[in-house]
């Protein structure tokens, strides 16, 4: 069963706070403890004719990131996150960690 406080924010989000349109490429950034309201606002953006690109963090992935990452991996710049930058006419960050103090001892 959909949540469906998720479907009320993602409107909220996508049709007043970024105004989606057609044709707007839209990157849609959360962690998977967000699923549901990444789920929604992908439907909203579907919905409002842009064209949604996903990208989704586990938890613990930024913590290993920052305790494992050599110099050059830590300076890399992903040409998918360089594309999104560039191109992206709306961002959506859904911020949603389970672990408040993750990155803490990074």
């Amino acid at each position: 069963m959909k949540d469906q406080r998720a479907d009320a924010l993602a409107q909220i989000l996508v049709q007043y706070s970024t105004k989606v349109q057609k044709g707007d490429v839209c990157v849609i950034q959360g962690q998977s403890t967000a699923e549901p309201l990444v789920q929604a606002v992908y439907e909203e953006v579907l919905r409002a004719g842009g064209l949604p690109i996903l990208q989704i963090s586990t938890e613990g992935a930024a913590a290993a990131f920052y305790e494992l990452a050599d110099e050059q991996q830590l300076e890399w710049i992903p040409p998918t996150a360089q594309w999104a930058a560039e191109n992206a006419d709306v961002r959506i960050a859904i911020m949603a960690d389970a672990n408040s103090r993750e990155l803490s001892q990074a």
